[in-house]
């Protein structure tokens, strides 16, 4: 996307938000509940959204969900600033056979409109190093200074999810960090440096002296108002607050590592069963004042 044309949808989606959902005046989010048997089109979605004139809540038509694991994310960007209060919210139901399960949060966007991934964002603490030997395209054995903190325990239920992060900087500077590779197979020892040995080649060149640490690949967006929350068969409201640009980490409630955008992310019939249905409505990203 080139740049020009992200700052038009930016502007126009903006201008649209202003017009849609509860608070009007408010609410960021564009088609923040269904108008017509089309308004389901303008969210992004695995499976269709159905519109429901009859199931409302404050007055308010509904969006239903009615196949298994259903995707939906909001259709506009919505630019967010280090310091301010944001509160996510939306109304929730379930009225299939069973109890519907519930995601919902954020997807976290840089200032490129480039989504940013956990794996991105995620540090092992203390796994500062560097390279003492060139890394050339197709290698999967790197020599590095030290590793005397790396992570390598067979406690861990899944080692694929250890990387190696290029670039690395103290101050976290670098995150969201997009040069990773692995897994990690495994590393050792050898007299006065290391020998990382990685699951997959390289895809790139690193020279001698590059600063490398461990990352860590481990879950998905941040489910900030609903995670893995069963629904009941009455309008249930989820909210959550976020605040603050994280140095580090993928918190909960804050926004992670250079982050300038956000959409809205519903996972809906979450289940192990196939008649689950979630209807929902309402859905709402605003700036509120910041608690004391």
């Amino acid at each position: 996307m080139s740049t020009s044309l992200f700052k038009k949808l930016v502007v126009a989606s903006t201008l649209v938000a202003a017009m849609s959902g509860f608070a009007a005046e408010k609410n960021m989010v564009e088609c923040g509940y269904a108008v017509d048997a089309t308004s389901g089109n303008r969210w992004k979605c695995n499976k269709p959204l159905v519109f429901n004139p009859v199931e409302k809540c404050k007055d308010l038509s509904s969006f239903q969900a009615n196949d298994k694991y259903t995707l939906a994310i909001s259709p506009n960007f919505m630019k967010v600033e280090d310091g301010k209060n944001y509160r996510l919210s939306g109304w929730f139901k379930s009225i299939g056979k069973s109890p519907a399960v519930l995601y919902f949060g954020l997807i976290m966007y840089d200032k490129n409109a480039n989504e940013i991934k956990r794996k991105e964002v995620t540090v092992v603490k203390d796994t500062d190093s560097q390279l003492i030997a060139d890394a050339k395209f197709g290698d999967i054995v790197l020599k590095v200074f030290t590793c005397e903190k790396w992570v390598m325990s067979k406690r861990m239920i899944n080692q694929n999810r250890l990387l190696v992060g290029f670039g690395a900087e103290k101050d976290y500077s670098d995150l969201p960090n997009r040069d990773l590779a692995g897994p990690v197979a495994k590393f050792e020892k050898k007299g006065n440096f290391y020998e990382v040995t990685l699951k997959r080649p390289l895809q790139k060149t690193f020279v001698s002296g590059t600063k490398v640490r461990q990352q860590l690949n481990y879950g998905g967006y941040q489910y900030c108002a609903a995670l893995e929350k069963t629904l009941s068969g009455e309008w249930q409201e989820m909210t959550a607050d976020i605040m603050g640009i994280a140095k580090k980490g993928a918190p909960d409630k804050m926004f992670w590592p250079g982050t300038k955008y956000v959409k809205v992310v519903i996972l809906a019939n979450y289940s192990m069963n196939n008649d689950a249905k979630t209807l929902f409505t309402g859905i709402s990203f605003k700036e509120v004042p910041v608690k004391k």
